[in-house]
């Protein structure tokens, strides 16, 4: 891949953003690996988070907004959204630097009795369909919409998604925000054709932007993912987090918690959802027992364990399991160096992997889940991670079923 970068004011580099991957997907095998966003590769939350407020900066460039204290207020309520499942976090993270806002992101969970506001296709996708599970006045018209994605390589994705809301909810504002943008000529030209076909205005913002060009193709398909141990005889705690400080909303009939963001979040909320995960951050930062600690989120599951993370103190870097099957090659300057494969921890009928965790990494992982785990998975799962050396294991669960051992 030989990417032609543009000049940007913010100067970052490439080193600083992103690694090059391949993966095991026919439709795109190159892969834009962050550095940034606690997914593939872990990152200390305060720098996520660093990241993610220089993004919301520049959509407060193209929205007419004031800075209060050290929130951004748009004049008019803006709505957020994030691409499942590699930017909730990012997305989320954007969204809580802004006042006057609401955020919810797309998931490729499937709740079979409950019907999703639209769909669209990530084409290029190892898992092709999102759904948007939310109510229409979270897209109100009035309301310019900010789409939020770690990386923008054609950009057919987010048109998909913009025809496929134009259709129902139609508006005069987007705003598309990225760390990347890799967009050529012939692809940027097209956002300006869907602006004139839908009669609207499509910004786009990034903090790193230029064109990329494939040279040559995949030829050495070997994943060389190590498979999590089926067997294992771990005794296993796993804890409720609302045991450690109440949870911040009030429950409802949804399927999941929504503290999340994939039901749907205001800007009050936020305040009450980050307030309790800097409590539950301090109560996980005196449990710690190791010097070297991995918070790992599971999938979609990543802002609440990314803003947990930052509050538990020095030596503690954030990531979480992916669905992506990306290429596991033990070479210097090579995004994925290490690779775990295994069921899905939650009990989805899915494979699921975790990148860059390599022996003597850490000693110490807080695995923190969005649902109560399948036993047999999680416990394989940590197994394997005792056996590359982390000594202490602590497992927490947002769901607030009563704390127990899997055994």
């Amino acid at each position: 891949m030989k990417l032609h970068l543009e000049a940007d004011e913010l100067h970052y580099t490439p080193d600083q953003l992103f690694q090059m991957a391949a993966r095991k997907n026919p439709k795109r095998a190159y892969l834009f690996v962050s550095k940034v966003i606690g997914k593939h590769i872990a990152v200390n939350p305060a720098v996520a988070f660093q990241f993610a407020s220089q993004l919301a900066n520049k959509v407060a460039e193209v929205l007419p907004c004031s800075k209060r204290k050290t929130r951004w207020k748009p004049h008019t309520p803006v709505s957020f959204f994030g691409y499942a499942e590699t930017a909730t976090g990012l997305a989320h993270a954007v969204f809580r630097e802004f006042e006057n806002a609401s955020f919810l992101h797309s998931t490729r969970v499937r709740f079979p009795n409950v019907t999703p506001l639209f769909s669209f296709e990530e084409e290029h996708s190892h898992a092709t369909r999102h759904d948007v599970y939310a109510t229409q006045t979270h897209f109100h018209f009035d309301r310019p919409l900010v789409l939020v994605d770690d990386e923008i390589s054609t950009g057919n994705t987010i048109m998909n998604t913009i025809q496929s809301l134009h259709d129902k909810i139609p508006r005069k504002h987007y705003v598309v925000a990225s760390l990347l943008d890799w967009r050529t000529a012939p692809e940027q030209e097209a956002f300006i054709a869907l602006e004139a076909k839908l009669g609207c205005r499509i910004d786009t913002v990034t903090l790193l932007k230029g064109e990329r060009e494939q040279i040559g193709h995949l030829t050495d398909t070997d994943p060389q993912w190590e498979k999590c141990s089926t067997h294992s005889d771990v005794v296993l705690k796993v804890s409720s987090l609302s045991s450690l400080h109440a949870l911040p909303l009030d429950e409802t009939n949804l399927p999941r918690r929504r503290e999340t963001g994939r039901f749907g979040l205001t800007s009050e909320d936020q305040i009450r959802v980050d307030q309790w995960c800097h409590q539950v951050g301090e109560c996980l930062r005196e449990k710690r027992k190791g010097s070297q600690t991995l918070v790992l989120g599971t999938g979609e599951f990543m802002y609440l364990p990314m803003r947990i993370a930052l509050s538990m103190g020095e030596g503690v870097v954030m990531q979480s399991t992916t669905r992506s099957p990306i290429l596991v090659r033990d070479t210097p300057d090579y995004a994925v160096r290490h690779g775990l494969q295994f069921d899905s921890i939650e009990g989805e009928s899915l494979t699921e992997y975790v990148y860059n965790v390599g022996e003597g990494m850490y000693d110490e992982l807080f695995l923190l889940l969005e649902t109560m785990p399948y036993p047999a998975h999680v416990q394989s799962v940590v197994a394997t991670c005792k056996e590359l050396g982390i000594e202490h294991v602590h497992v927490y669960t947002l769901a607030k079923e009563k704390e127990g051992s899997l055994t």
